[in-house]
């Protein structure tokens, strides 16, 4: 099976995508969906361990925000900014050496090893849990989030009336 890129207008079912033998092996192993899936409602469950993501911005703020570790392997644009944000912060961990935008061919074990390794980081797993608690507390009423939002929107609520009167 080559590449396939998958979109929510795609109409090919799951095992064409996948690939027969792929689903016979992970029957009973796991879940695969092919539909249009909420990520942050998946990242808010308490059962999940862990995130590999490209790290599009959008990404890398749900998972900030709900405390999952994430596994970043960036492909193109801001994604390897975002990666090494989320290295640096203790929110997760990226991979150099799996390349940028499909380099060379990624072998499932050398994924798999990285996701173990992701999930059973204790330190990694606390860091994740304080920057969840940090992005809850700037997004509430009174919060740091909401604060800068509504200076902002004063600021330019006060430029525009100068400039129009």
């Amino acid at each position: 099976m080559g590449w396939r890129k998958v979109d929510k207008e795609d109409t090919v079912g799951i095992e064409e995508v996948l690939g027969e033998l792929f689903i016979k092996r992970t029957k009973d192993r796991g879940v695969a969906v092919k539909g249009w899936v909420e990520q942050e409602e998946i990242l808010s469950h308490p059962v999940i361990g862990g995130f590999v993501s490209h790290c599009g911005w959008n990404s890398v703020m749900e998972a900030a925000r709900h405390g999952v570790p994430v596994l970043a392997w960036p492909l193109h644009g801001d994604q390897k900014v975002n990666a090494e944000v989320v290295e640096k912060v203790g929110l997760g961990m990226w991979v150099r050496e799996w390349g940028w935008g499909g380099e060379r061919l990624v072998r499932g074990e050398e994924v798999g090893d990285k996701v173990r390794e992701m999930m059973s980081d204790e330190k990694l797993r606390r860091r994740g849990r304080e920057i969840g608690e940090e992005a809850r507390k700037a997004w509430e009423g009174s919060g740091s989030s909401q604060r800068a939002l509504m200076e902002a929107i004063d600021e330019f609520k006060h430029t525009n009336l100068a400039a129009i009167s």
